[in-house]
């Protein structure tokens, strides 16, 4: 049991310390929600799901953050003699945000608005749970995750976690003074963000 929660807490940990390096990286483009995720659903126009109150704009604001990623543009790379800017050439393909935001789009009935007719087995009302893809994104959830932000990202480009120390752990071996079995683990990692361009971050709340 406690070899598991070894395991788990390093999982955690690791977890938390990579999503603290994103958040507070201020080189990574912010952009803010139409509305909250969790905004009132009132009773939609069938033909549309449009409606006159403050409904989510969950995925009108998943593509705007898609397009900064796409259009990121370096900040010292000039554009060349033809004008063209110095594009990255980012490809967004993943979506991150908390267990609790999913439950807040899982809940809004305008994102439910596109699953009718042959697709209405798909209802993410009707599944209670998001499709493996999400406007074209891989959909990651976690429960460390901050509830008001959701990032959109080229996975495997913005950041790294590198193993100064690889994790490692000793063989159980007896401590005698207490009278139990124990094994040491230790990993130590350097953290770094160095593509920021690759990722956008949604404020939703």
């Amino acid at each position: 049991i406690q070899m598991t929660q070894v395991k788990n807490t390093l999982v955690r940990d690791w977890e938390i310390a990579f999503q603290t390096a994103t958040i507070n990286n201020a080189s990574i483009p912010v952009l803010v929600a139409g509305n909250a995720f969790n905004a009132p659903s009132p009773t939609l126009h069938p033909w549309d799901g449009s409606d006159s109150g403050n409904l989510p704009t969950i995925r009108k604001d998943i593509l705007r953050a898609k397009q900064v990623v796409n259009m990121a543009v370096s900040p010292v790379q000039t554009a060349d003699s033809n004008g063209v800017a110095g594009y990255q050439n980012f490809q967004p393909d993943t979506i991150i945000m908390s267990s609790a935001t999913v439950q807040s789009v899982l809940m809004d009935a305008t994102f439910a608005v596109p699953y009718v007719g042959n697709l209405a087995s798909e209802n993410v009302l009707y599944t209670g749970k998001l499709p493996n893809q999400l406007v074209d994104l891989d959909v990651l959830t976690s429960r460390t995750w901050p509830t008001n932000k959701v990032m959109i990202c080229e996975r495997g480009t913005l950041g790294f976690i590198s193993d100064e120390r690889p994790m490692q752990a000793t063989p159980l071996y007896e401590d005698q003074p207490t009278e139990t079995w124990r094994s040491d683990v230790s990993r130590i990692s350097a953290i770094g963000i160095d593509q920021p361009l690759a990722a956008c971050i949604i404020q939703v709340a």
